[in-house]
């Protein structure tokens, strides 16, 4: 094990000098901070994309306010909609559940009526919308601060181990070697300092554009109830049952009016 142990070290012995260079710490804390600012920027961009499709979805969808201009505008809604990226997809699974209007005796268009609610559809995870993968870098930031502080730790107390024991009992060297120890700890802790900084700060973007984006189905889904008309389990078993009694009721009729005719 001890040979292990000292392979090892070896290997890691060119690691922990360069984190004890001097203006190190500084250095890795601008780096992260850089990193951070290219991910905010990411995360902004494709977040706003998202929700000018949703605002354009929404806008589409105002031809539709009610369940009579829905049924009439409904072709016009749909190749609008399939137009639009991501919300193509959605739109598509959504309408193979719609019964699509027909026209009445009157010549009236029938409301389009749907059997499974919008949300099922349209929301973050199934339009591949916010931020799903990007959750996870504030914590990634936090553990490589942290990650590279406790190397630095590390490297300053092998240092002042060594420099104690070169010392051999020199008063001023094994000052020197702790006043190393802890100059070299302490801008060691740049790297946590901003980690946290920027997870923070990725933190409440993340959040903002999220609740953002989930205000914006919200009401998208709202626009899309108003034009439809939503069959429950209930009502379709409803509707069965009328459909078989009047059926009964002209079979009983069609069974009387034979026997009186035979008869």
């Amino acid at each position: 094990m001890e040979t292990i142990g000292k392979i090892f070290a070896d290997y890691l012995d060119p690691l922990l000098q360069w984190i004890r260079v001097d203006g190190i710490g500084p250095a890795i804390a601008l780096i992260i901070v850089l990193i951070g600012l290219l991910i905010f920027c990411y995360i902004a961009y494709f977040s706003l994309n998202d929700l000018r499709l949703i605002k354009k979805a929404r806008k589409v969808l105002e031809q539709g306010d009610s369940e009579s201009e829905f049924a009439n505008n409904y072709n016009i809604i749909n190749q609008d909609l399939l137009v639009l990226h991501k919300i193509k997809f959605a739109w598509q699974e959504f309408s193979e559940t719609l019964i699509l209007p027909a026209k009445g005796d009157d010549g009236i268009a029938q409301p389009c009526s749907n059997t499974e609610r919008p949300q099922e559809f349209f929301n973050l995870h199934d339009l591949n919308m916010g931020s799903d993968f990007t959750k996870a870098l504030p914590s990634i930031f936090i553990g490589v601060g942290l990650s590279l502080t406790f190397l630095g730790l590390i490297s300053a107390l092998s240092s002042a181990v060594d420099g104690i024991q070169e010392a051999a009992g020199d008063t001023q060297a094994i000052q020197n070697s702790i006043s190393g120890l802890l100059n070299a700890a302490s801008a060691k802790f740049y790297a946590s300092l901003f980690a946290l900084f920027t997870s923070i700060v990725l933190t409440i973007e993340i959040k903002s554009f999220t609740s953002k984006l989930e205000s914006e189905l919200k009401s998208l889904n709202g626009s899309i109830e108003q034009g439809v008309r939503h069959l429950t389990l209930e009502s379709l078993s409803l509707e069965s049952n009328k459909i078989l009694h009047n059926q009964l009721s002209q079979l009983q009729t069609f069974n009387t009016d034979l026997a009186m005719k035979v008869g």
